[in-house]
């Protein structure tokens, strides 16, 4: 007797987030191109986290720093209480699809706190300028210049500067990679020490929908051709015109990764940045850079702000990322 195999959610997860996500599917959707809606959207959910969520031991300093264009952007300093002087420290670049998210609202959920006290490192989350307002190599400029402010300014905020590294989830993860290479191409010094990319969001070609994966797509094809053409321009995802516009922004279209820090990556099965993921971490290997990929089975995009966190499963992926960050 033949066995039916089809992707499905985990189900612990699906028990765990059963009720989020019920609560989603009666949320108005955005449709393409309706930045504001997300904006709204995503806010709510960050900030909903620190509702109820305890709230760890943590200093937070807000740095006013400058951008190579003269603009002021904010960098939030959350160092656990018992840091180590002269310890590692981790620029974050929040998700959102380049369009929405804010470093704000991650201080206020208490997600960035969580990160800095269990894994005993300073985190450095930036308020990058989102795009439409802001767009192509943009937000990796803001982000590198937050990285690069960092270095320089390390000894003076208790940083060991050898001991840097990147972290971003979804957008987030794609802004680190590009900063990864900006900061290869810069030369940089002392090299970064790892980039902890979760779930990136690496390519702008990732229009053409998998149909198994649409019904438990967390983060849509529709969302993502949005955040895309937000970035690049209407009309420009998917097109050679990328390659003109753009240097970083795109880490996937970039032809040569070697030089790039030690890279931990992670992704579910149920993603729809999954392909493209795996295809990096390919590249990444091809280009001699260590790296340390895992996949979830029955996991989609964001499901640790949807009530994964709680699950057994979820708990196990947390504390490799913490393990992640603890090598920097």
């Amino acid at each position: 007797m033949s066995q039916s195999h089809s992707l499905n959610f985990d189900p612990d997860f699906l028990q765990a987030a059963g009720p989020v996500l019920a609560a989603f599917a009666h949320r108005p959707q955005p449709q393409l191109h309706e930045v504001e809606v997300h904006r709204t959207n995503f806010d709510n959910i960050i900030r909903g986290l620190g509702k109820d969520a305890p709230k760890p031991p943590v200093t937070t300093t807000t740095h006013r720093i400058k951008a190579r264009d003269g603009a002021t952007i904010e960098v939030f300093q959350v160092s656990p209480e018992q840091r180590k002087e002269n310890g590692a420290a981790v620029v974050h670049i929040h998700g959102g699809g380049m369009v929405s998210g804010s470093a704000d609202a991650f201080v206020a959920s208490g997600i960035i706190a969580a990160t800095a006290v269990a894994s005993g490192v300073d985190v450095f989350t930036v308020e990058y300028r989102l795009a439409p307002e802001h767009q192509l190599d943009g937000l990796v400029n803001d982000c590198y210049d937050a990285l690069e402010w960092l270095s320089s300014n390390a000894a003076s905020l208790g940083i060991d500067n050898k001991r840097i590294g990147l972290l971003g989830e979804s957008a987030g993860g794609g802004i680190a990679a590009g900063v990864a290479l900006q900061a290869r191409d810069r030369a940089l010094s002392p090299p970064l020490r790892k980039q902890v990319l979760v779930y990136p969001m690496l390519d702008d070609r990732n229009l053409e929908a998998d149909e198994r994966l649409v019904p438990m797509a967390l983060w849509s094809y529709v969302n993502n051709l949005t955040g895309w053409s937000a970035l690049l321009g209407k009309g420009v995802p998917g097109t050679d015109k990328v390659n003109e516009l753009v240097k970083y922004a795109v880490p996937a279209r970039v032809k040569d990764l070697s030089g790039l820090p030690d890279t931990y990556i992670d992704v579910g099965q149920l993603d729809i940045f999954f392909e493209e993921d795996l295809e990096f971490v390919r590249r990444l290997h091809k280009a001699g850079v260590q790296v340390d990929l895992n996949v979830y089975k029955g996991m989609p995009h964001a499901w640790e702000i949807v009530g994964g966190q709680h699950t057994e499963n979820g708990k196990r992926i947390l504390a490799q990322r913490i393990r992640a960050l603890q090598s920097i």
